[in-house]
């Protein structure tokens, strides 16, 4: 049972298993989108659905973001929060292009949207590294001198 519970705990903090969730959420989205455009409900604009696709890889850059802070392996993490984030951002602009018939070279203002998006997160991820760095440099110093201490008395 303990094996299930940590295997169950590890694979949430996956990017990919992340990146499935927010992909998911766009499929959903984005088809109730173009359900409620064609009954009517949402004006007939390719936007809605390119945006409904960038504000999940927002959501999902944010909460990558936020797992980051608790992963063991920052290396590990990043290279797959990376290739997880490449994923969902084809595949996202895949499916919009797909329910629209709008490419994304049309949608040029989504172009610069995902670009600015991207750039985005990798800022969120650096943010993040650099704070765990800190912190993982200021828990070794205060180990050195709470030990230094009891040597001395």
């Amino acid at each position: 049972m303990n094996f299930i519970a940590k295997a169950s705990t590890n694979s949430k903090l996956n990017p990919f298993y992340q990146a499935a969730i927010a992909y998911t959420l766009i499929l959903v989205f984005a088809t109730a989108a173009k359900l409620f455009q064609m009954v009517g409900f949402f004006p007939s604009s390719f936007k809605v659905i390119w945006v409904v696709s960038a504000s999940f890889l927002l959501l999902f850059s944010i909460g990558n973001g936020l797992v980051f802070l608790s992963a063991k392996s920052t290396a590990v993490y990043w290279s797959r929060s990376i290739m997880s984030y490449a994923s969902l951002l084809i595949l996202s602009a895949l499916t919009a292009w797909t329910l629209t018939k709008v490419p994304i070279g049309e949608a040029a203002t989504f172009k610069w949207l995902y670009f600015v998006l991207t750039i985005g997160y990798l800022v969120i991820l650096s943010i993040v590294g650099l704070m765990k760095i800190i912190v993982e440099l200021a828990q070794k110093k205060d180990t050195r001198d709470f030990s230094n201490r009891r040597h001395k008395h």
